[in-house]
């Protein structure tokens, strides 16, 4: 960046993103507060607020599922077909035991 007098200035802080396996957003932080990693992805710098407190980037919906990912080193949001694909992909929880007492119940009455 050229500052006021033509003069080179250096950004103080750099956000990054931690990914996992398939590019989706695990993690964002500042070096303000911790050192990248080679497999880490650059979002952007700067000197303000935006890049020390990163907290404001909500990087799980209310589903648990990624509102981010990476794309040709670019953060973007996930599409809802995307999160249909990660929903979709989760093992299915066990049955409670209201639903595991329904179940018996259905069999003793067939018997």
């Amino acid at each position: 960046m050229i500052g006021e007098e033509g003069e080179q200035q250096e950004w103080k802080y750099r956000v990054f993103a931690k990914i996992n396996a398939v590019y989706q957003v695990e993690r964002i932080y500042s070096t303000c507060f911790e050192q990248s990693e080679g497999s880490d992805v650059f979002i952007k710098d700067g000197d303000g607020d935006e890049c020390v407190h990163v907290g404001y980037y909500q990087i799980y919906d209310q589903e648990g599922l990624h509102n981010y990912k990476i794309d040709g080193n670019v953060m973007v949001e996930t599409t809802a077909e995307e999160k249909a694909v990660e929903l979709a992909a989760r093992p299915k929880p066990e049955p409670t035991t209201e639903e595991q007492i329904l179940q018996l119940q259905a069999v003793v009455i067939d018997m």
